[in-house]
């Protein structure tokens, strides 16, 4: 149970045939978050509506979203172990209220929301075909399925109810083969994935006057390979050098290598040197969705990172460590979304990005059963030649301590976290915030049940998060002071 009216229940079990190696695993759960209310200046009725998406004066409710927060979601989750098998699958379904007007739909109205659901089951095997050869394969089905309902003020005689709808449905294999003939210190290994989407639909439309936007299938099917080679040609250092190929039917062809140098200064020190370059396809929403405030590009090409990080790691007792570490990565052709000059949200390649920076962080342990964590990132991200990208701060910092007490099985945790200035996409600046955490934990008995309690950002700091290009807010609250009580109990 916790605030906002929210409570969740879970519940698993596992069984097992001992000497036959066959086991059983089934979860499943439910939440339910009756939800907060919120003011929004942008929406105030005294206000001057901003934006086309602000409806007449008068209708705003004072810019109070009243109990439009509500959330509620099931799971479900099989997994079976039998003759070398592994066997899962799962189901999730999720239905969100949306309390921020977005996409220029009619403030404070109980009918907009969204219905997420997805499936899917896999099955896996890894075997050994001599002393020196491993094979792993896997094969998998997923299914997707997205509802959407927006209510619209078109200066009709009636408000107009929009649809929004996405399915898919993908399935593939992958396998992969390890060769340790030349000792474990200089393994190989070779490995393929196969991912066919034949069904990518869209849809959008207006269900009184009709009128449709969308209506489209856009099928897909991507293809890799790829190859490693791990290798120690001095006694403290390793070396891994990749290389992965990757035919996509929407763009073409994609070569990535990778490389990583670790070694071992001494026993409690390590330093390494690691290099990477990745992609990632525009997916059917980025290039083909478009309605009355979204266009489409069907010209979105790949976007693409090369990565650049060196590592110094120093161990501590009892499984402690400090790691400092710098990074640089650039970015070519980021997908970005932007409100074009007709008003339109579109998603677009911008220019190249560089982000640069450092990190800290330790874990450790102090005496009376005291334990820690500490963490901070400095880092600069922008466009080559351009301010700070919006929504990215130059500081993040978090640091946590914890306290363990045997005679009732306790723990006790305090958690901070702070984030500096970032710019909103409305070029407005939100300011630094910290935000503390108060944790709980404690089994009484020692068959009996375990509980548990949070306070979360217990000082009640305001806290926000920059809104979207289908926002209307250029800034966007989050949770203030909350709870969290809650029993577990395992047999």
């Amino acid at each position: 149970a916790g605030s906002y009216g929210a409570d969740r229940e879970f519940a698993d079990i596992s069984i097992s045939d001992g000497k036959g190696g066959r086991t059983l695993y089934a979860a499943a759960s439910r939440r339910y978050m009756r939800g907060q209310s919120f003011t929004y200046p942008e929406f105030t009725d005294e206000a001057t509506p901003v934006g086309s998406n602000a409806a007449p004066v008068g209708n705003n409710n004072y810019g109070r979203a009243e109990g439009m927060d509500r959330e509620k979601s099931y799971s479900a989750y099989l997994a079976l172990n039998a003759g070398g098998w592994a066997f899962q699958g799962g189901s999730s379904e999720r239905n969100k209220q949306i309390p921020t007007a977005a996409f220029e739909t009619l403030f404070n109205n109980k009918k907009d929301f969204t219905e997420d659901s997805k499936r899917f089951a896999e099955a896996s095997r890894s075997m050994s075909l001599n002393d020196d050869t491993q094979l792993s394969v896997r094969a998998f089905y997923d299914w997707y399925r997205y509802r959407g309902t927006y209510l619209y003020d078109y200066a009709l005689p009636d408000m107009v109810l929009n649809k929004d709808a996405g399915d898919a449905v993908s399935y593939g294999a992958e396998s992969r083969l390890a060769y340790t003939g030349w000792g474990e210190e200089n393994r190989i290994m070779f490995g393929q994935e196969y991912e066919n989407t034949p069904r990518r639909f869209q849809s959008n439309y207006d269900v009184s006057p009709f009128v449709t936007y969308l209506d489209k299938n856009s099928p897909v099917y991507r293809w890799a390979m790829y190859a490693q080679q791990e290798l120690s040609p001095l006694p403290a250092l390793n070396l891994t050098l990749g290389l992965r190929y990757d035919r996509y039917k929407s763009f073409g062809n994609a070569l990535n290598p990778r490389a990583a140098a670790v070694y071992r200064l001494g026993d409690e020190d390590t330093a390494k040197l690691l290099y990477g370059s990745a992609f990632r396809a525009p997916n059917t929403f980025e290039m083909d969705y478009k309605t009355a405030t979204a266009a489409e590009n069907p010209e979105l090409k790949p976007e693409k990172v090369s990565t650049y990080e060196a590592v110094y790691e120093h161990s501590l007792p009892d499984k402690g460590f400090v790691t400092v570490s710098y990074f640089h990565n650039r970015i070519y052709r980021l997908i970005s979304q932007i409100t074009g000059s007709d008003g339109l949200l579109q998603f677009v390649n911008s220019g190249r990005i560089k982000t640069q920076g450092m990190e800290v962080s330790s874990k450790f342990a102090l005496r009376g059963g005291m334990y820690g964590h500490i963490g901070y990132t400095l880092q600069d991200t922008r466009e080559i030649g351009h301010e700070h990208m919006t929504n990215s701060p130059v500081h993040v910092a978090s640091a946590g301590l914890s306290r363990r007490i045997p005679s009732c099985a306790a723990t006790i945790s305090a958690e901070g976290f702070f984030i500096g200035d970032r710019r909103t996409v409305k070029d407005t600046t939100l300011h630094a915030t910290a935000l503390l955490n108060l944790l709980a934990r404690a089994r009484p008995w020692k068959k009996g049940p375990l509980f548990y309690a949070g306070i979360y950002n217990a000082t009640n700091a305001p806290y926000y998060v920059s809104g979207a290009g289908e926002h209307l807010q250029a800034a966007i609250r989050q949770d203030g002071r909350n709870y969290t009580v809650g029993i577990e109990h395992r047999f």
